[in-house]
């Protein structure tokens, strides 16, 4: 990745590319470990919800949100919205609202409710995340059916050992690295922690959640960049672990 990716002239140029808007956004937050070579990420907050929540452009990944969306979901400690902020710098926009957020996470306490609404958030991934990989199934066995022709027999059936490569797939396995983050940031907030951040958490594992999440990401980025096929095997592995982590609501 080029270093020029780095300097917050070229973000701040960049910005208007994201989606073609004119109107700029009200603020915006470069995240991410930032070095060279790494993925750069920026966070994006418009008055109007964008159309998609997050893009990837030019190796860049941008998270965006609408101020009415951003508000009621950090309140609620969602970790996809306190991560930029806690581990992000501030580019440009409304510097107030950047402070706010800051010192929201040190007065504010943490409350039952917030910790109901990010295992609601777990649920609702991992049946998103379950519903690309039905859809990632049935595309793999519909290609398979169109390439076979009658007479060579029965299509393969599903075992360990088939492998997808499609979109959907990749997506669904996306979606669920959201799954188990909501669900390991709820324990820690359950456990007593003031801030929680994916970066922490996968730095320093402290169960079996944690380290499901951090070997799943691992593996996602690894098959994102290369774009290289999924067993059936490794998907089992991961969705069963998340099912099985959901049900007992995160072991201690």
């Amino acid at each position: 990745m080029n270093q020029k990716i780095f300097d917050s002239r070229y973000l701040l140029g960049f910005i208007p590319s994201v989606n073609g808007r004119v109107d700029p956004p009200i603020l915006s937050v470069v995240y991410g470990s930032r070095k060279d070579g790494s993925d750069i990420d920026l966070f994006l907050i418009y008055q109007d919800e964008p159309l998609e929540k997050a893009q990837i452009k030019d190796g860049i990944d941008c998270l965006q949100n609408g101020i009415k969306d951003f508000f009621n979901r950090f309140s609620s400690r969602d970790i996809e919205l306190t991560e930029p902020i806690i581990n992000g710098e501030y580019l440009q926009g409304n510097r107030e609202i950047f402070e706010w957020a800051k010192n929201f996470l040190d007065i504010s306490e943490v409350s039952q409710k917030n910790i109901t609404y990010l295992k609601e958030r777990s649920l609702e991934s991992y049946l998103q995340a379950n519903l690309f990989r039905d859809m990632g199934i049935n595309e793999h066995f519909s290609e398979q059916a169109i390439k076979t022709p009658l007479e060579d027999g029965v299509i393969d059936v599903l075992g360990e050992q088939t492998r997808f490569n499609n979109f959907n797939i990749y997506r669904g396995l996306g979606i669920l690295t959201y799954c188990l983050s909501y669900l390991t940031s709820s324990k820690r907030y359950e456990e007593g922690a003031k801030k929680v951040t994916l970066k922490d958490m996968i730095q320093n594992p402290v169960n079996d959640e944690e380290k499901t999440l951090k070997t799943l990401r691992i593996y996602y980025k690894e098959r994102g960049k290369s774009f290289g096929p999924i067993s059936n095997e490794e998907l089992d592995y991961f969705y069963s672990a998340a099912k099985s982590f959901l049900r007992k609501g995160g072991s201690h």
